[in-house]
């Protein structure tokens, strides 16, 4: 129960942070681009709800179709949307278009419009600034000149012709500049149908949006109602399962009851033996009383002088009868004390049984211990030899050292004195030499011997 219990709970918190991240959420992540024609312009739109997936996704876009490389240099999420944002746009011509916002409560929507056909940025900024960034045409995109005359030799020619060329680029010049004010002004006017159609968009993924959350509700009622059956089942199994362990209880106990009860039989049949031999005595008794009452009758008809005899054999007809009863109290009393008895004695053999265990158990650990008292002695005694062994073969080691360094000297001693002698003078030299051989046949002799 207490399992179900919180795997409810956490379905319920589950749901709860569901809700509030749908809450939070107050528009899509999306990046919004529409292209309205190949020859008019493309807008394109980030959100303070898009991921920094989606921006480059855009970047990908406005590369691969427009050939406009973007470098993300400063990105910041908090709380689901944007609070810092750092672009750089550069076309295909080299012009660079930066772009640095900032808000703790998420940045505005930043708008980017530019002409498909030229791949030019028209625009990039914050929607709502609406900062234009057009890049001047020139008038030869938009007027071509007329085939130049061939100039004369005469001085008046050429300075007609100087006029008439100096005319024809003011016309041109006046030309691209009327060209470049209406295509301004359409652009603005695009522009301007461009921010509306993005209104529209984001209405519509409101629209979406809301749409979504109906449908999630209805979804989540529908899993509230399917937990709520669930839990019904739950708790009918749960019913039978008490059901039936509540049925076994009961056979348990009319089983513990029936046994009970033929314990109760028994007993009243011991109960009901016992009833009958009292009532067999006091049947007894009863004939006696009759007997003796018919003895009493008779004697009372037969003599009046047998009266006292007639009382005496009353007394001692109580008598009998009071000694049976003092006989059948001390039947009870000697069965009670019978049976407190043998309970005494299975009560002394238990405990009896018990002190020869534990006496048991004690020897066993009095032995156990001995036991690793003794392991310990004889590792105590291994480890006391192994090291008289080590001192013993250390000592042999230095005597064995110090009898070499002592051959060692010895002989170098001798050498010392060959030496002496052999400078003092050459006359003995062959002397000298015999016994250097002969103190080095000792030495080696020695040296021998002492197992070197």
């Amino acid at each position: 129960m207490t399992s179900f219990v919180g795997k409810w709970k956490l379905l319920v918190i589950v749901l709860f942070v569901g809700f509030y991240a749908f809450a939070k959420a107050e528009t899509p992540a999306t990046i919004a681009h529409t292209i309205y024609s190949n020859t008019e312009i493309a807008t394109f739109s980030i959100e303070k709800s898009s991921t920094r997936t989606e921006i480059f996704e855009l970047f990908k876009e406005l590369f691969l179709n427009h050939s406009i490389k973007a470098k993300l240099n400063g990105y910041k999420r908090h709380g689901g949307v944007i609070t810092l944002l750092d672009l750089t746009l550069t076309d295909k011509n080299g012009t660079v278009f930066p772009l640095h916002i900032q808000n703790e409560n998420g940045i505005d929507t930043i708008c980017l419009t530019l002409n498909p056909a030229l791949n030019d940025i028209i625009e990039f900024a914050p929607c709502e600034v609406a900062l234009k960034a057009v890049t001047p045409i020139s008038a030869a995109q938009y007027e071509s000149f007329s085939n130049q005359k061939p100039a004369d030799s005469t001085e008046v020619e050429v300075k007609e012709n100087q006029k008439q060329e100096e005319q024809k680029e003011v016309d041109a010049r006046q030309a691209a500049q009327s060209v470049i004010a209406a295509r301004k002004a359409k652009t603005e006017k695009d522009i301007e149908a461009a921010r509306l159609r993005v209104k529209q968009q984001q209405e519509q993924r409101r629209i979406d949006v809301l749409a979504r959350k109906a449908k999630l509700e209805a979804q989540q009622e529908e899993r509230r109602i399917q937990n709520e059956q669930l839990i019904a089942e739950r708790a009918l199994k749960r019913e039978q399962q008490l059901k039936e362990v509540s049925e076994r209880q009961l056979a348990r106990r009319q089983e513990e009851e029936a046994a009970r009860i033929a314990k109760l039989e028994e007993e009243k049949k011991q109960i009901a033996i016992e009833t009958a031999r009292l009532e067999t005595l006091a049947q007894e008794e009863r004939l006696q009383l009759e007997t003796l009452e018919k003895e009493r009758l008779a004697a009372q008809q037969r003599l009046e002088q047998r009266r006292l005899q007639e009382e005496q054999d009353k007394k001692e007809a109580l008598r009998l009868k009071e000694e049976e009863k003092e006989r059948a109290r001390e039947v009870i009393r000697v069965r009670k004390r019978l049976e407190a008895e043998r309970l005494e004695q299975v009560k002394a053999e238990n405990e009896r049984v018990k002190k020869e265990k534990e006496a048991l158990e004690l020897k066993r650990l009095e032995r156990q211990i001995e036991l690793d008292r003794l392991a310990l002695e004889r590792q105590a005694l291994q480890d006391e030899l192994n090291a008289q062994l080590e001192k013993e073969r250390l000592i042999e080691e230095e005597k064995r050292r110090a009898a070499l360094l002592k051959a060692e000297q010895e002989l170098i001693d001798e050498r010392e004195r060959y030496r002496e002698d052999l400078d003092q003078t050459t006359s003995r030299k062959q002397l000298m030499i015999n016994a250097n051989q002969q103190g080095y046949i000792a030495i080696e002799n020695r040296i021998i011997e002492q197992g070197f």
